[in-house]
């Protein structure tokens, strides 16, 4: 986002909470608008603390490839297994390709048991 010539912060959450332009401009023009939060975690008055102890991924992994639904092209995807905590994952993964669309995109037999 930094590195953005502009940013548009749509919100301010989402489906029928969202759809209205809560701040528009640079990164140091959406830190000044209050009721972005976007703005809140560029400028720092917000954050997600990290934890003391993290577990560091094993050579385990769940590999998605070709994956085709809804706005999903052919995409690939390699979710790593043993941490802590889910977020990391499900953050580090495109946004096309959040833990709603696992459901959609895990083999039938495997639906009910995929969770990140």
């Amino acid at each position: 986002m930094r590195a953005a010539d502009h940013i548009i912060d749509v919100g301010p959450g989402a489906g029928i909470n969202g759809g209205k332009i809560i701040a528009q401009g640079t990164v140091d023009e959406i830190e000044k608008v209050e009721e972005s939060l976007t703005g809140q975690y560029l400028s720092g008055k917000k954050f997600i603390p990290v934890p003391s102890d993290r577990r560091e991924p094993t050579a385990a992994k769940i590999s998605i490839k070709g994956a085709r639904v809804n706005n999903l092209k052919n995409m690939n995807v390699d979710i790593p297994l043993g941490l802590r905590d889910r977020e990391r994952v499900r953050s580090s993964i495109r946004r096309s390709f959040r833990c709603s669309r696992m459901s959609s995109t895990a083999p039938e037999s495997r639906r009910s048991s995929v969770t990140i």
